[in-house]
């Protein structure tokens, strides 16, 4: 971004969040050790949040993708949808699986192609060394939430210093 000439404001805020989340990082080890009820819980109120930013959250260009607060805009998807997903790889669970049917459909409302497309990826990457019910679910899930991102159009013009870094 530096090399791109994007204002210092930008270099700070992407600083900022590198931070915030090599701190979350260090709390996910040891969430991972949660028990399954737990986790499930957490990854349908994940999927509720979503589904909610899509409903009601600011909207920009036909997009509801960021929630604001206190006049900063954030994405919860972006904030914890990874979370979840690194959960999700030591949990599975059949509540774990709603949780992540609520985020597609979610990032479906949204739309979000690049997140719809990660969740979707991650789910099949971990469904190629685990088979299971829940694993399939939710890339099932996953996957039509995708393809229903691609279908759309999405007016959000291309952010500067975002999509075009270089």
């Amino acid at each position: 971004m530096y090399a791109a000439g994007a204002p210092s404001y930008y270099l700070l805020v992407n600083f900022s969040a590198l931070a915030a989340g090599l701190l979350a990082a260090s709390f996910v080890r040891s969430a991972l050790v949660l028990n399954q009820q737990v986790v499930g819980t957490f990854t349908v109120a994940v999927g509720l949040v979503l589904l909610a930013t899509a409903l009601v959250g600011h909207r920009v260009d036909g997009a509801s993708r960021w929630v604001r607060i206190a006049g900063i805009s954030f994405q919860p998807s972006l904030i914890l949808l990874p979370l979840v997903m690194v959960l999700f790889a030591g949990n599975r669970y059949w509540l774990s699986s709603i949780g992540l049917l609520l985020a597609g459909a979610a990032l479906a409302f949204q739309p979000d192609r690049a997140v719809a497309g990660a969740l979707t990826a991650v789910l099949a990457v971990r469904w190629v060394y685990r088979r299971d019910a829940w694993v399939t679910l939710s890339l099932i899930g996953a996957s039509c939430g995708f393809a229903a991102t691609l279908v759309r159009d999405d007016h959000v013009p291309p952010a500067p210093f975002v999509e075009h870094v270089v």
